[in-house]
């Protein structure tokens, strides 16, 4: 249920931000850096590794990896799931970063009541554009058979 209303909530903020100005991609980087400070600061972190002082590389990946972490919660679904849970398998960084993933989503699966929750998707340390383009072309596959 945490999911949903997150996904709620980060809807919300970005349809009112757009009717109010600005830039729609730093709207939404500057939605992810106050709603989800840890998953910003990752892709921070990895951007300013990736380029150095390319401030403006720095920034165009971080603003990409925003779009796409954004575009991904609004694909979650109980159809999506499996797509984005194969894709973690594909868009971790490393075996580091995927065992954590797995950990997370392994948390999250009750076996007693059987009953499984997508929170843990805000803690992933994937990379988030890779994770979008999968889902994307997945989707378009799946509707055209």
């Amino acid at each position: 249920m945490k999911i949903k209303r997150a996904i709620f909530i980060l809807i919300m903020m970005v349809l009112t931000m757009q009717l109010f100005a600005g830039d729609f991609e730093d709207q939404v980087r500057e939605l992810v850096k106050e709603s989800s400070p840890d998953i910003y600061n990752r892709m921070k972190v990895r951007a300013i590794d990736e380029w150095k002082d390319d401030h403006e590389m720095i920034l165009y990946t971080i603003t990409e990896q925003c779009n796409s972490f954004f575009y991904v919660l609004q694909g979650i679904s109980s159809e999506n799931i499996t797509i984005i849970v194969n894709s973690i398998l594909d868009w971790s960084y490393d075996q580091e970063t995927l065992a954590k993933n797995l950990d997370l989503m392994n948390l999250e699966i009750d076996r007693e009541k059987g009953t499984f929750s997508a929170d843990w998707i805000l803690e992933l340390d994937v990379d988030w554009t890779m994770m979008a383009y999968t889902l994307k072309q997945q989707i378009e596959a799946r509707e055209k058979y």
